[in-house]
């Protein structure tokens, strides 16, 4: 197998959107694949690298605080509720195909 990389035209992206409700903050949580490399095998789509792009939306936004290590130690972990809200997905254009 010899995959070749290919030129491809991204056609729809739709995020992953997750909400969280931690305590009486509520958390939006919006991730979206970006590909950046696409390789084909006999036309073919064999591989597709992506990046994330991660967004986060708070109805009670904060300034984060910087890495202590003492606080870090302390602190007390939270489990969140959470719903996912939209699975997402990208959508590319190959060889004049459209994979998902």
């Amino acid at each position: 197998m010899k995959a070749q990389l290919q030129m491809y035209e991204v056609v729809h992206v739709k995020p992953l959107i997750a909400k969280f409700s931690l305590g009486d903050e509520n958390v939006t949580l919006m991730v979206y694949l970006i590909p950046n490399v696409v390789a084909t095998d006999n036309d073919k789509v064999v591989s597709v690298v992506s990046s994330p792009l991660i967004t986060v939306v708070s109805d009670k936004p904060k300034m984060g605080e910087l890495c202590n290590q003492r606080k870090i130690m302390t602190h007390k972990a939270v489990v969140p509720n959470h719903e996912i809200v939209s699975e997402g997905g990208t959508e590319i254009m190959v060889n004049n195909k459209k994979k998902p």
